[in-house]
């Protein structure tokens, strides 16, 4: 009697045990994830400001290519607090509408070299920033934009891996490793 008991509960235990860890293993699952706060077209246009940026070159991919516009729309939307989505997204605002005031057009119906001009600007006008007042934000709108496409490009698979000296297991310590002009970086 005390063996049936016994076989029982442990069948018991067991089967518990079976569906606790069940529901360990739905956790490895992708969780679904909420729609970002980016539209389409404010991804569109960071990819496209990243490859003004980054552009592609023979053997390494350009920003767009490693998919900046997704990196930011995780990032803003999964890490960012409201205030700073906000910021982030008066930003894009900010970014179309200073191209359209200059160039007259959307950034995307520009020709390259105009592109590369208004980049250039807009480098300019946040080099030269300062708030106005106390109020105002401690950085300019293009700073963060630009700052997350570099980060974006340069931790991508794509641009770790081609634009820079990537050793994925390094080997023993070597303090004087020679560098000649056109190597790339390490990681």
């Amino acid at each position: 009697m005390r063996r049936r008991k016994a076989i029982s509960l442990l069948s018991l235990l067991a089967g518990g045990t079976a569906l606790e860890f069940s529901g360990v293993l739905t956790g490895c699952n992708e969780p679904e994830r909420s729609p970002g706060i980016l539209k389409t077209e404010d991804i569109e246009l960071l990819d496209q400001v990243g490859d003004v940026l980054l552009p592609p070159t023979p053997g390494t991919p350009g920003a767009a290519a490693a998919r900046v516009g997704d990196y930011i729309q995780t990032i803003v939307t999964d890490c960012f607090h409201k205030k700073d989505q906000d910021f982030f997204l008066a930003g894009i605002t900010r970014l179309r509408k200073t191209i359209r005031l200059k160039a007259g057009k959307s950034f995307e119906q520009l020709p390259d070299p105009e592109k590369q001009r208004m980049i250039l600007l807009l480098d300019e006008q946040a080099a030269t920033y300062k708030p106005a007042k106390p109020e105002d934000p401690p950085r300019h709108y293009y700073a963060t934009i630009k700052g997350l496409i570099i980060t974006g490009y340069f931790t991508s698979e794509a641009g770790a891996t081609k634009a820079l000296r990537y050793v994925p297991v390094p080997g023993k310590f070597s303090g004087d490793i020679p560098f000649k002009a056109g190597d790339k970086a390490f990681v």
